[in-house]
């Protein structure tokens, strides 16, 4: 098979195909965990002081528009997300919910809200 076939089968694993996501207006992740990314970035790996290296931290995305899932999938076509996507973003046209919690890189847990 083709390169461009090819990619658009393992568009298709990740989020289905077209019109197989529910539509969603309003999808966030809040993520929580620990990391070691500031050493990297900030040079602490060369310092002996070991307590620098791993950090908690707290981050969230919210992607809005008409259809969030489909705008996904668009970003998978277009190159600009890589695949595969993680499980917490693959999955989530599943979760069925607005709100997903992400703790260490794993589902925590989800929220549901009244709109979506």
């Amino acid at each position: 098979a083709s390169h461009k076939a090819r990619h658009f089968q393992s568009q298709q694993q990740e989020l289905g195909n077209k019109g197989d996501c529910p539509v969603r207006t309003r999808i966030s992740w809040k993520w929580t965990g620990v990391t070691d990314a500031a050493s990297k970035c900030c040079d602490l790996e060369k310092s002996s002081d070991s307590t620098h290296k791993m950090q908690n931290f707290s981050c969230g995305i919210t992607l809005e528009g008409h259809n969030v899932f489909q705008g996904l999938q668009s970003l998978v076509a277009s190159g600009l997300a890589r695949q595969p996507l993680p499980d917490f973003i693959r999955d989530s046209p599943a979760i069925g919910s607005s709100v997903i919690r992400v703790e260490n890189g794993k589902l925590a847990s989800v929220q549901k809200s009244r709109t979506t």
